[in-house]
């Protein structure tokens, strides 16, 4: 299925209901840092829901819009998946965001930058966390030029050219 569903449709929350076996957890930090990501940037993921207003995806943006007082939030409603689709949906989406990370050098870069601007809390980062991550890239080495990266040790050998690297 290749569907694009990027429609959104404004639903009064009262319609929605979160699934009763959501496997995600949403800790109260976590629903706070989505509340200031809502405050700050506005309501910018739709909630997910099927056609009985059981919400698929979006259960942490739901409880943040309910806190904050927001009456209606944008929802992609899916009304063309099984319960079992559902249930996969559901839980895929939290798995996927799980599986990766972040690129600590250009994580450290967009940090070091929000910092200066003073706006580290609008990227749900903690302070002491942005710290910490830039502290441990200021105490990699890395090389400034290509002489420096020559004075390295060689590890790898091309198979096709024999060039060391």
């Amino acid at each position: 299925m290749t569907e694009l569903f990027d429609e959104a449709d404004r639903v009064s929350i009262d319609e929605l209901r979160p699934y009763h076996n959501n496997p995600k957890i949403h800790t109260e930090e976590q629903v706070q840092k989505i509340m200031d990501s809502i405050e700050n940037f506005g309501f910018t993921q739709p909630i997910v829901a099927n056609d009985e207003g059981v919400l698929i995806i979006g259960h942490g943006r739901l409880k943040a819009a309910k806190r904050l007082g927001i009456t209606e939030v944008p929802v992609i409603v899916r009304d063309d998946l099984s319960e079992e689709e559902e249930k996969a949906l559901r839980i895929a989406d939290n798995k996927v965001a799980m599986d990766t990370g972040f690129d600590p050098k250009n994580l450290a870069k967009e940090l070091d930058s929000l910092k200066k601007d003073e706006k580290i809390e609008f990227s749900a980062f903690e302070m002491d966390e942005a710290e910490t991550i830039l502290e441990e890239l200021e105490e990699e080495e890395v090389p400034d030029d290509f002489d420096e990266v020559d004075e390295l040790e060689t590890e790898h050998e091309c198979p096709k050219c024999g060039y060391e690297f």
